[in-house]
């Protein structure tokens, strides 16, 4: 494609240069530069491109955008813009033929239930027979190949590269969860979004955002973005939330509201929730039914409400919405249960913010016969003030908690647990006798279900679907769910 045509994408820029070479590729990075590329560079939180510019010319690069001039000794064409990062984005959706305007693609943001609420979202596809790609935390699944996710959302020229495939491979729905981080740093500026869902907002993320406010507002983006041609977009918004009338107020888009307290376009009644189940009455303006999902606790009733009402938005008839909402067995690590037959209940949940631990407890408190244990931590190099947060609600709404590490990262791991027990210590408990500190994470859960009883339930939260650990030095393999079946499993069988 001719630098030219490229470029007509762009919102705004000034040219210096012949404009007519051929492009063979759009990169960010100059590491992944290939002769023939275009190379964008953007100031990022820890490297800014522009000092790279040299190093992906002398890796074949024939032309470069940047805010800024650069001293080259190699004379290419120069494209300055305001905003590299923007102008990434368009970029790369220009050179892959704008994929996102042949497909229905589904955004959806907030603090918790992204994940849940995506799977939740392709099944109902899944059920209607509309083949779908999709992104997320947990994994990308495009044209039916699956892969480990590297970011919840992915940086523009790897997204459009995706949303392409997904298109070539003749599929019209994408579904995809969209970070506050990749809202503020505009990786999605140039996706056209079908439907856009919020499900929450708490306190996460603020070492990057400074503030909630921030964070919201990142968050706001996305409902901003779909306002444009909003004839047939829809914005699926969580009506339980505080913040949902701000961002009703942001769209012009089509509005669904969802949710159980508040009066909304799709409600959820009778919600009776099991150790098994979760049923409940969804009231619809497309008729009503009655679900029983295979996901437990009241917040998969909110996640399955948010995926109904993209349903909907996408003119999905409600017996189908019920079929694929029933269909899921389960989302990987997101109250899932680890059973070998023992007489007690183990789960594992990515519940990593103080709002998804009050959730995750509570859900786990209404189907608890005996005690609830609770295992968890809190990850390095990330929001420090959430810490003592998590410590008081671990503190009030378990029976025991045992503090342990999660992703360290580059922090001490005891420092961590410390800042995590200052929640204890403010709700008056102490430790050996309601909570003990064990670092090794192995240790922890094995020390959990070695105190366990018949009826009590075991919680293990904060890396749910992860295989991994992330210390200062090193990362190892490491999977709640593993270690926790595999003691289960040297356990000693009760005789017949």
């Amino acid at each position: 494609m001719r630098l030219s045509r490229l470029i007509e994408a762009l919102p705004q820029s000034t040219v210096e240069g012949d404009v007519e070479v051929e492009v063979t590729g759009v990169q960010t990075d100059s590491r992944k530069i290939e002769p023939g590329n275009l190379f964008v560079a953007v100031s990022g939180t820890l490297e800014d491109g522009h000092r790279y510019i040299a190093q992906a010319l002398e890796r074949g690069a024939n032309a470069f955008v940047g805010e800024t001039p650069a001293a080259v000794t190699v004379k290419v064409p120069f494209i300055r813009v305001p905003n590299g990062r923007i102008a990434a984005a368009f970029l790369a959706e220009a050179f892959h033929g704008f994929p996102s305007r042949r497909l229905n693609v589904v955004g959806i943001t907030g603090t918790n239930g992204k994940s849940s609420t995506l799977y939740l979202t392709r099944s109902i596809l899944d059920a209607a027979g509309l083949p779908s790609s999709g992104i997320g935390t947990i994994s990308y699944t495009i044209a039916g190949d699956t892969e480990p996710s590297h970011n919840t959302t992915p940086g523009p020229v790897e997204l459009s590269s995706a949303l392409r495939r997904a298109v070539d491979a003749g599929h019209k729905y994408f579904v995809m969860e969209v970070s506050s981080h990749a809202l503020h740093q505009r990786r999605v500026e140039a996706v056209q979004f079908k439907v856009a869902v919020y499900t929450n907002l708490s306190h996460d993320h603020l070492d990057y955002h400074q503030s909630l406010d921030e964070y919201f507002a990142a968050k706001r983006r996305l409902f901003e973005l779909i306002s444009d041609g909003a004839g047939d977009r829809y914005a699926v918004i969580s009506a339980d939330d505080a913040r949902s009338a701000e961002i009703a107020a942001a769209t012009t888009a089509n509005k669904i509201t969802f949710g159980i307290a508040k009066q909304a376009d799709i409600c959820a009644r009778n919600i009776d929730i099991s150790s098994s189940h979760s049923s409940f009455d969804v009231v619809t303006p497309g008729g009503n039914f009655t679900a029983s999902l295979k996901l437990l606790g009241r917040y998969s009733v909110y996640n399955a409400l948010a995926a109904t009402g993209v349903g909907i938005a996408l003119g999905i008839d409600v017996e189908t919405i019920k079929k694929g909402l029933e269909s899921l067995d389960l989302v990987p690590g997101r109250f899932e249960r680890v059973c070998e037959g023992q007489p007690f209940e183990v789960i594992v949940d990515y519940a990593h913010t103080p709002e998804a631990v009050k959730l995750l407890l509570e859900s786990a408190r209404s189907i608890c016969r005996g005690k609830l244990i609770l295992v968890f931590g809190a990850g390095g190099n990330r929001d420090r003030a959430k810490r003592p947060e998590m410590g008081k609600l671990a503190a009030s709404l378990s029976d025991f908690t045992i503090v342990t590490s999660d992703n360290p990262r580059t922090e001490d791991p005891y420092t961590i647990a410390l800042d995590i027990e200052i929640g204890f210590q403010k709700m008056g408990k102490e430790r050996g006798q309601h909570y003990l500190v064990i670092i090794d994470r192995r240790e922890a859960i094995e020390e959990a279900l070695t105190t366990a009883e018949p009826g009590d339930i075991v919680v293990i939260a904060g890396k749910g679907h992860e295989t991994y650990q992330i210390f200062k030095d090193k990362t190892i393999d490491f999977d709640d769910r593993a270690v926790a079946r595999a003691w289960l499993q040297s356990m000693p069988k009760p005789e017949k």
